[in-house]
């Protein structure tokens, strides 16, 4: 039996979205591959020119826009009216339609979320990707539930850059000693929780579990075991 670590006393949790809100499994890169048709192979040249965009700090949402659209125009041969058009009209509309096919792949977790915003604990939405707000009503989550629902594109400071984190401690009122970050990936969401002293629960991959990480059942029982 799983010995789960104590939480600390805490009154905000940021959650990540993708991989930790719903399960990440392989076909979702399909799904959208498909969706984005017949403008597919700008698909795996964006997501590389937005990866290399990790943990740097662009100031503002805007200008992570532009230089998104400018490393893909340079890697697809479009100008950077049509690389933006791609990225809000056929990328983020087939990411948002794909999570329809993901819904409830998180046993418990609209109780656990109701749970927790009844218990007077401030609740945070924090994904890399845009549109969160559409891609959680499409898991059929209600959004009413987070005080904050935000990307760090808007921020133009991606994982695991500090600055959106704490963006969010700051709005919560609160320093991030009380705050529990809840990811799926060490290198981003518990790098920036390190970054801003919160303390971080590392949900397991698809895959396998990393060392230290709990699998989604276990993570739901050490919230619940707070709040009884």
């Amino acid at each position: 039996m799983t010995i789960l670590p104590a939480l600390q006393d805490y009154r905000g949790v940021i959650f990540d979205l993708d991989g930790t809100l719903y399960k990440m499994q392989w076909h979702l890169r399909v799904l959208i591959t498909l969706l984005v048709f017949p403008q597919m192979s700008l698909l795996p040249r964006y997501i590389k020119a937005h990866n290399s965009f990790a943990d740097m700090d662009v100031e503002s949402g805007e200008q992570l826009t532009y230089l998104l659209c400018k490393k893909l125009s340079e890697s697809s041969n479009t100008n950077l009216t049509q690389a933006k058009t791609w990225i809000e009209k056929k990328f983020y509309p087939a990411f948002v339609s794909a999570m329809g096919f993901f819904r409830n792949s998180r046993p418990g977790l609209p109780d656990l979320l109701s749970r927790l915003k009844s218990s007077g604990k401030k609740l945070a939405v924090l994904s890399d990707y845009g549109c969160v707000a559409q891609r959680l009503g499409r898991l059929g989550l209600d959004v009413s539930l987070f005080d904050e629902i935000t990307s760090s594109e808007t921020a133009g400071a991606l994982k695991p850059c500090a600055r959106p984190f704490q963006q969010i401690a700051d709005s919560f009122g609160m320093p991030g000693s009380k705050i529990v970050v809840v990811g799926d990936r060490n290198d981003t969401d518990g790098e920036a929780a390190q970054r801003c002293s919160m303390q971080f629960v590392h949900v397991a991959g698809s895959q396998k579990h990393a060392a230290g990480s709990l699998a989604w059942e276990e993570v739901v029982n050490l919230f619940a075991a707070t709040l009884a």
